[in-house]
């Protein structure tokens, strides 16, 4: 199953962040081509830049972000096929797998 986009601007450390939660999805490679994209919530859009992490700033990122959240979001990357370990540990080491995004303005 791939999605076409993303289901959610995640805020880590006064930054914002967006993740791939499923293996070849297209909005990834369609970031890889833009310059810019559209992110909308509601009736509320705006254009930004997506500037995708290298393996190794990704893996602290991956950490937080499964540590301080629900269950259920590391078992997303498990079902999904990325990585075998929800735990926070487990998904900072598939990294490589994962690609993490920080929302940048224009």
């Amino acid at each position: 199953m791939s999605k076409p986009f993303p289901d959610s601007v995640i805020p880590i450390a006064g930054q914002r962040y967006i993740f791939q939660a499923y293996p070849k999805a297209a909005w990834v490679a369609n970031v890889h081509a833009a310059q810019t994209v559209t992110l909308s919530r509601g009736r509320r859009s705006s254009v930004v830049r997506l500037v995708e992490l290298p393996v190794e700033e990704r893996r602290p990122i991956l950490h937080d972000h499964i540590a301080n959240s629900h269950a259920r979001v590391g078992n997303l990357f498990v079902t999904t096929g990325l990585v075998d370990d929800p735990t926070p540990q487990g998904v900072a080491a598939a990294a490589d797998r994962i690609a993490v995004f920080r929302v940048a303005p224009v």
